[in-house]
């Protein structure tokens, strides 16, 4: 698998994060008593968090407003982020193998600063990378695949020399949909799609093992 430009999701891809965006909806929605449901969770998963905020209050049907939910939730993630979250298996060697062959590498995430950039630092990845495109940089989710065409451009790639690791179907169907290779990386947190998953993936993995083989 030889490519140009690598271009990384972070969470639930790089970043074990997964748990952490579970337990705060568990929290958020049970002091509202509401339950948190498998088909909330696939539905937010690709999603901005002001729009994940708007689906909730919608979803709901809240009295809240979604700027402050999308607030709190960043305020209960922020310390999680900063101390606890790791990344995925062999993602930190797989990345410096890249760097040391020359490659260019690219974040696109529908995350904020404040939350990743604590988390890439503490684990020794952030200064790894030639661009990072988020969701302060790009106005759509990933449902959109603009995300990824603003990663390879800034790489000064086409679609065809990158390959795009990402862990949501929707990720992976905007990815494939602009000629990118895509590789899911799996979990436990999306195995719900995990055979539509297999379906629109190019290649699939546990983590980043078999890449350094």
């Amino acid at each position: 698998m030889e490519f140009e430009g690598y271009i990384f999701d972070l969470d639930g891809t790089l970043l074990e994060s997964g748990d952490v965006w579970r337990e705060i909806d568990e929290e958020f929605l049970g002091s509202r008593g509401l339950t948190l449901t498998e088909g909330y969770i696939k539905a937010v998963a690709s999603l901005r968090l002001s729009d994940a905020a708007d689906f909730t209050v919608k979803e709901y049907a809240l009295k809240e407003k979604a700027e402050d939910i999308a607030r709190l939730w960043v305020s209960m993630a922020e310390k999680k982020y900063a101390e606890e979250v790791t990344l995925k298996p062999f993602a930190k060697e797989f990345l410096y193998k890249l760097k040391s062959e020359g490659k260019k590498l690219g974040i696109a995430t529908t995350a904020h600063k404040n939350l990743y950039v604590p988390a890439m630092k503490r684990n020794g990845i952030y200064g790894l990378f030639d661009t990072i495109i988020d969701a302060d940089t790009v106005n759509a989710g990933k449902d959109s695949p603009l995300i990824f065409l603003k990663s390879a451009q800034a790489l000064g790639k086409k679609p065809s020399e990158c390959a795009v690791f990402e862990d949501t179907l929707q990720g992976l169907r905007s990815a494939a949909s602009c000629g990118f290779f895509t590789v899911a990386i799996m979990d436990k947190f999306n195995s719900g799609s995990f055979a539509e998953i297999e379906k629109t993936a190019d290649m699939t993995a546990v983590d980043f093992e078999i890449f350094l083989k």
